[in-house]
């Protein structure tokens, strides 16, 4: 049966709309084949561009140590990290944090630094509970030890130590602390709680550092008697280093060692010993009453 006109018409336009339709579906198709494309690309530059980072697991603060159990190995893009990025092999036991991080900073270089805390063969704990202990010191800070006399003189016994504060039943000791001395310091620390027994009105006191991660030691200025430098030069556990250092000091500054025993000397010889001998069996009762705390603590009592 033969089309009419109107009939041809109507068959060619939709013929006509159906390859127009096919040719802008094959280029829609074609678009996204492109863009698919592009995109596998992108994400395989930026695959390429990932890389392994360590990055803080935990807050950490200015001073303390940071260790491998504190960093975690995680993903990111190399245009992202710093050039001076750390990785472990980097971090020793005395790596510690110049400033306060917190957690997912990726440490860097410039975060770090080595602590100057002693670490020969002498090092050891000290406890000690005749301190007068800053109200704010808490595990984990640094402190200087100084001795103040009764004129107002000030000296620095030791500088910059990280303390530890015991704990009993997870309360905070109150009078005792922890720090790591090494043998000429712990003699230049007997020698300075000695002093301060003796004389009445000496304390020896704590002052915590404000950014230990950035300020350093400060040098003793303490001068222990002459009988306890000798000890100290003739000490065959004592560093060839400290020894130098503790017979320099003591010729150096002979006028601060004159103004101790200045000091001492206008004490009564029979108070001395007097003032020695209660703080030392106060010394030994503090002591022993925190023994038995800890071990009722370890027994449940």
């Amino acid at each position: 049966m033969a089309k009419n006109p109107m009939q041809k018409k109507a068959q060619a336009s939709f013929i006509s709309g159906m390859l127009i339709m096919l040719v802008i579906m094959g280029l829609v198709v074609a678009l996204l084949l492109f863009q698919i494309k592009n995109l596998k690309e992108e994400a395989n530059k930026m695959m390429a561009n990932l890389i392994q980072v360590y990055v803080l697991n935990t807050d950490v603060k200015s001073g303390e140590t940071i260790d491998a159990s504190m960093i975690t190995k995680q993903q990111t893009y190399s245009n992202a990290i710093p050039s001076d990025a750390i990785t472990v092999a980097e971090l020793t036991e005395k790596t510690i944090a110049k400033i306060d991080l917190t957690k997912g900073t990726v440490i860097t270089q410039s975060m770090i630094t080595d602590s100057d805390e002693a670490t020969d063969n002498t090092l050891r704990v000290q406890e000690y509970n005749m301190l007068r202990v800053s109200s704010q010191i808490a595990t984990g800070d640094y402190i200087d030890v100084r001795l103040r006399m009764p004129s107002g003189a000030d000296y620095i016994v030791v500088s910059k130590k990280k303390v530890e504060v015991p704990t009993i039943d997870g309360i905070d000791s109150l009078n005792t602390i922890w720090i790591k001395l090494t043998e000429d310091e712990t003699i230049a620390m007997s020698n300075a709680i000695v002093e301060a027994y003796q004389n009445e009105g000496a304390i020896l006191y704590t002052t915590k550092f404000v950014e230990p991660g950035i300020q350093g030691s400060l040098t003793p200025t303490y001068v222990p008697s002459a009988s306890v430098v000798n000890l100290i030069t003739q000490n065959p556990n004592i560093t060839n280093e400290a020894r130098q250092a503790m017979f320099n000091r003591y010729n150096n500054y002979t006028s601060i060692r004159d103004s101790i025993n200045g000091e001492l000397g206008a004490v009564e010889q029979e108070d001395r010993t007097d003032n020695l001998n209660a703080n030392v069996a106060t010394e030994i009762e503090t002591a022993i009453e925190q023994r038995q705390a800890y071990l009722d603590a370890l027994a449940g009592y």
